[in-house]
């Protein structure tokens, strides 16, 4: 394994994987976990980039978490006068919060508390029917057992929590066309923000084929 996977990764790194299965969940080998090598590559060194950009590694960030962390024991001390508290809900939140405001600038606040709690609905049902012994065992087979109605039927399921959430983030993405003029260079606030400046200088410059898309975008 070590000579396959550590030494000649790069020979292996373009083999096909289930590839009917990839282009109904999401338009083929997009993302980066998935993405073939001519773009995983370019797509790394972006991610890498932006979040550098972003504040990883430094007290910008660290001062972002420690804000949300605040407002997350702020939470814990208020439902502690209740008889019983829920520390890992408060958790969760708190994740996500940093994660969300890293990708689109706002974290899930009391506001927004209801947004968080239908993502991670669609997230739990998506995880526990990928986690199905049906489906693992069906994947490989995917290309013919898509045909029949009783065995598709938890694919179609998974599918469709997969379009929910490419729902939610079209949302995303639209609010920032709308509120971003992406000729005026600004720095970008976010990292869907970097990906849309990017994806804008590529179209801008008839670059042919480009990385930066809205089918890459999504499944990022």
């Amino acid at each position: 394994m070590t000579e396959a996977f550590v030494k000649q990764g790069e020979n292996f790194a373009n083999r096909a994987m289930y590839e009917q299965f990839n282009q109904d969940f999401k338009k083929g080998y997009t993302g980066i976990f998935y993405a073939r090598h001519d773009l995983w590559n370019p797509t790394r060194r972006f991610s890498l980039t932006t979040f550098r950009n972003l504040g990883f590694g430094k007290a910008c960030l660290e001062e972002k978490v420690l804000d949300v962390t605040k407002h997350f024991i702020k939470k814990i001390k208020a439902d502690s006068a209740n008889e019983h508290t829920n520390i890992v809900s408060h958790v969760n939140v708190c994740v996500a919060s940093i994660i969300n405001s890293i990708l689109f600038s706002y974290d899930f606040n009391d506001e927004r508390i209801a947004e968080f709690e239908v993502l991670k609905k669609i997230l739990e049902d998506q995880v526990q029917l990928f986690q199905s012994p049906q489906l693992l065992m069906l994947i490989p087979y995917y290309k013919y057992v898509r045909h029949v109605p009783f065995l598709r039927r938890g694919f179609q399921q998974f599918f469709a929590c997969q379009q929910a959430l490419f729902n939610f983030f079209r949302g995303q993405i639209k609010e920032h066309l709308a509120n971003h003029d992406p000729d005026l260079n600004e720095e970008p606030r976010d990292f869907v923000g970097a990906f849309l400046q990017q994806m804008h200088k590529d179209e801008k410059e008839k670059v042919e084929n480009s990385d930066f898309n809205m089918d890459q975008i999504l499944s990022l």
